[in-house]
């Protein structure tokens, strides 16, 4: 039985391990693979009064300042080896708690620029994210036995730590990595997910920004003209018209 006072202590344990073994790599799979498991076990209706006490632990009780360069590097590589059977489900599970691994990775960010002293290149966190997306590109572009609901999954999920990372990474070349992983998609593959996606995008802060809008909305454009001068396959106007819903009830607030 899991308890809400337990849960700050057991963090605290599995992100000391991180921290205590920062020169090596030898748990932080582990780690990583429990983090995933404590999150979708809080995911589970029956844990949801956990959420308020995660949200309070990663604003105001976590502390690993170099937590976000492991938890990067982990994901990278279960996403560059999606093909292997084993890490195919892992990867599944850790997409599903994307929003909250980018809630870590962000504050673990956030905290590291308070300690000047840390040894890590300023680079290397951003290189991560770009490899991440180069690496989410690659997948979508590549056919895989558990394709399907791994692409999917990605589909579902990456827009849910856009509001996070922008915080703590150009916002407009953000925007360019989103541009260019919608773009990575096969055309007709995925068209309803793809446009969901797309959805939650000009949900997101980043369609607020007239720099970001700059390179999301021509995207927008471009992927809706597709879907509609297709003369090959029936498009999906259903999903089309909640596109350009979602847009133009963006486009029309007062703020943007």
């Amino acid at each position: 039985m899991l308890y809400p006072q337990f849960l700050q202590d057991t963090l605290d344990a599995l992100f000391n391990i991180m921290m205590e073994t920062s020169e090596k790599d030898t748990y932080d799979t582990l780690v990583f693979d429990a983090l995933v498991f404590i999150i979708t076990l809080i995911g589970d209706i029956k844990f949801q009064h956990f959420n308020p006490v995660l949200e309070t632990y990663i604003s105001k009780h976590f502390s690993a300042t170099l937590a976000y360069m492991k938890l990067t590097k982990v994901l990278n590589y279960y996403v560059g080896h999606a093909e292997e059977p084993t890490l195919s489900e892992r990867l599944y599970a850790a997409l599903k708690t994307l929003k909250y691994l980018f809630r870590f990775i962000v504050q673990s960010r956030v905290l590291s620029f308070r300690f000047p002293g840390n040894s890590e290149d300023p680079d290397a966190f951003f290189n991560s994210i770009r490899m991440l997306f180069l690496s989410f590109n690659t997948l979508m572009d590549r056919p895989l036995d558990e394709g399907v609901k791994i692409k999917g999954a990605i589909l579902k999920y990456l827009p849910s730590i856009i509001n996070d990372i922008q915080t703590v990474f150009d916002p407009v070349e953000l925007s360019v990595l989103l541009a260019k992983f919608i773009e990575s998609i096969p055309d007709l593959q995925f068209v309803r997910q793809k446009l969901g996606c797309m959805c939650k995008i000009v949900e997101s802060d980043l369609f607020t920004q007239p720099d970001c809008r700059d390179v999301l909305l021509p995207l927008v454009n471009d992927q809706l003209s597709g879907q509609l001068d297709d003369h090959s396959s029936k498009p999906d106007y259903e999903a089309c018209i909640q596109l350009l819903s979602t847009v133009l009830d963006t486009l029309d607030r007062k703020d943007v």
